[in-house]
């Protein structure tokens, strides 16, 4: 008896063991966040109105994905329960984009070339060549990879944009919050987004992130604005006062004046 005639004898339709993974699995996703979980499910958990933390080991396919997205169902459940407390999930569960960041910083920006080339080599050698990149990432390394993930989907909220992750309970409404806070958090978030947001659109979407939550611009900032503005205003004005007056006054050293202003302003 093979594996098909056994399901067919027992009236199952479907292979619930198909999927290797749990992000393919279309049997784990029906059953979703109900009972049937790991049994250490809910201490993993924890309680969801006083979040802390949990570390999970475990070796391939023993359920470390599983939980993770039996997890990000329960806390959207919360956060839909609870939209004055909610809780802000960051899934760091793929280093794939971390150490493509991490290789490019090593070689110049060729992880992408790398990325090809191993692709050509055995499966031995690519994972040597992993386990050896992965040997020299930091802990500050790993921090930077979770701001990265946490604040690029933050900005996503606040900008309103199509890729917000609706499980993090936020909406356009967040920027409205932060806009009411203090200049000072204003200034951090801005900080944080031109830091950490996706490097592909970040200077774009700091001007857009700016306007919305009326972040104060740096006093240098303002500075170089005014002083901008000023460069042409007061040429301009000698120059106005000369085609009004010189004429009049052909004595009066007006291209001497205009020189002088300029230079005083240069």
């Amino acid at each position: 008896m093979n594996v098909d005639s056994f399901f067919s004898h027992h009236g199952v339709r479907e292979n619930p063991f198909r999927a290797e993974e749990a992000r393919q699995d279309a049997v784990f996703e029906r059953l979703g966040a109900g009972p049937t979980a790991h049994p250490d499910f809910e201490k993993i958990l924890g309680d969801l109105a006083d979040p802390s933390t949990s570390i999970v080991f475990g070796e391939k396919g023993s359920g470390k994905t599983a939980i993770r997205l039996q997890m990000a169902m329960r806390i959207g459940d919360y956060n839909a329960e609870h939209p004055e407390r909610k809780v802000f999930l960051i899934p760091y569960d793929d280093l794939n984009p971390l150490l493509d960041r991490f290789q490019a910083s090593l070689d110049g920006g060729a992880a992408s070339k790398s990325r090809r080339r191993s692709s050509r080599k055995s499966t031995t050698k690519k994972d040597d060549a992993t386990l050896a990149l992965l040997e020299k990432l930091r802990l500050r390394d790993h921090y930077d990879g979770i701001l990265h993930i946490g604040v690029s989907r933050l900005v996503d909220a606040l900008l309103a944009d199509p890729r917000t992750d609706k499980s993090l309970g936020l909406d356009h409404r967040a920027a409205k919050s932060l806009r009411k806070s203090d200049a000072d958090t204003r200034a951090e978030a801005l900080l944080l987004q031109a830091l950490y947001d996706r490097p592909a659109h970040a200077h774009e979407r700091t001007a857009i992130l700016r306007r919305r939550i009326r972040a104060p611009r740096a006093g240098d900032a303002l500075a170089w604005g005014g002083l901008a503005w000023l460069g042409w205003l007061i040429p301009a004005a000698v120059g106005a006062l000369w085609w009004q007056f010189g004429a009049s006054r052909p004595d009066w050293p007006w291209p001497e004046a205009l020189l002088i202003a300029l230079l005083v302003w240069a």
